[in-house]
């Protein structure tokens, strides 16, 4: 992360797959954890977690609304991702965890299998599954580090004018709860 600053964390990763991180989505990196069957054990993993979250949350726009190559496509994803940030900050308000389920996405023949299973109806569109649940007492959150470089800087996101020119200020060293 330090050197890419891309934000991507392996997080318990197998030792005999750490050499290869930084190729795991290059299409070798793809054919090396095809042939160590890691989308499968991946899988196999997602399954247990979802199988043991005592809510599953189907996030669903109206087809007649969204409209993917229209302007009302772009306003109901932007809405949609607007309804479930406040949602997803009111679950750690509350102490619970939430997850993007995200492995069924990536099969497209999963994908449909999760349509059927919540038996969605044909006037809507599902677009994307979380879990919600208690986080266990012995588990804790990280705390983000902000004097950490393991992010991208401010400047990487923020520009004055045009996206040529960072905006400038945006790298000190005032971060949240620093004050």
């Amino acid at each position: 992360m330090d050197t890419l600053r891309s934000g991507m964390l392996f997080d318990k990763l197998p030792a005999l797959l750490r050499p290869f991180t930084s190729r795991a989505f290059t299409p070798s990196g793809q054919n090396l954890m095809n042939k160590l069957r890691v989308p499968q054990t991946l899988g196999q993993e997602n399954r247990k977690l979802v199988a043991g979250s005592p809510l599953l949350l189907g996030v669903m726009l109206e087809r007649g609304e969204y409209r993917p190559d229209e302007l009302s496509g772009f306003y109901s994803v932007f809405s949609m991702g607007a309804a479930m940030e406040n949602l997803w900050l009111t679950t750690v308000e509350l102490g619970m965890g939430i997850q993007f389920v995200s492995f069924p996405m990536e099969a497209p023949h999963q994908w449909q299998r999760i349509v059927d299973m919540l038996h969605v109806p044909d006037d809507l569109e599902l677009m994307a599954v979380y879990r919600l649940g208690y986080l266990p007492e012995r588990s804790h959150r990280p705390a983000i580090d902000w004097s950490s470089r393991e992010r991208k800087r401010p400047s990487q996101f923020v520009f004055r004018e045009t996206c040529d020119v960072p905006q400038e200020g945006w790298d000190d060293d005032v971060r949240p709860g620093s004050a």
